[in-house]
């Protein structure tokens, strides 16, 4: 559930605009940044060569960053510096918990990871579209700042119409992977966990189905 719920809080902030991108220049394919985020184990150590790898091997441009949260004191931290990638970063974050002081959540590292790694990264973030992935995802072909080359290879099944969608990002439109999340999370107890007066409170059960069921990717412009 928790899971789940931090999806859908995440998902609120990439709502796909009705905006049309046919005025909107083009974003040269390398003015992209990767992101994923992991702890220190091995486990997601071998996610994260297998993710780089498969980056090399569809000639994905742009940068790729690691964000790793949480790890012990003795990580090896020179390992995980190491990658086929050519433009690869690793960003350590302090520890996080929960802000009442109790036991670590490990849910708090994508949000407050990225967070840190946008305000903190050496060197600082420049590249117009960031994208932030899985860390248990492989590429099959490379993301590109403005979609695929062939639009009608856009899979929708909302209530819009067809030329309405479009999976190029530019600022103020973010795009995001259609998942098969739903509505549930409309029934969360939103003031408490958006604040009070925000507006994910004020979202409907078929906006939520048609604007916010979303997962990863997520691209979104820097600005």
């Amino acid at each position: 559930m928790a899971h789940v719920a931090m999806r859908a809080m995440m998902a609120l902030g990439l709502a796909i605009s009705l905006l049309r991108a046919e005025a909107v220049p083009d974003t040269p394919d390398d003015d992209i940044h990767i992101i994923f985020s992991t702890d220190c184990g091995g486990y997601q150590n071998w996610q994260a060569a297998a993710l780089t790898y498969s980056a090399l091997m569809v000639g994905q441009k742009g940068h790729i960053t690691r964000i790793v949260s949480n790890c012990p004191e003795d990580a090896d931290y020179a390992m995980m510096r190491r990658s086929v990638f050519p433009n690869y970063h690793l960003h350590i974050t302090p520890k996080f918990s929960l802000d009442e002081g109790q036991e670590y959540f490990p849910y708090y590292n994508k949000p407050l990871g990225v967070d840190h790694w946008i305000k903190n990264a050496v060197p600082a973030v420049t590249q117009s579209v960031v994208v932030l992935l899985d860390p248990d995802m492989v590429f099959v072909q490379a993301i590109r700042p403005d979609g695929v080359r062939n639009k009608k290879n856009i899979l929708y099944t909302g209530h819009r119409d067809q030329s309405e969608i479009t999976d190029k990002v530019y600022e103020g439109h973010p795009v995001g992977q259609q998942y098969l999340i739903g509505s549930t999370w409309v029934s969360f107890q939103r003031e408490k966990i958006c604040g009070d007066g925000s507006p994910c409170a004020k979202v409907t059960h078929s906006e939520a189905q048609e604007y916010y069921s979303l997962g990863p990717p997520y691209l979104l412009h820097r600005e």
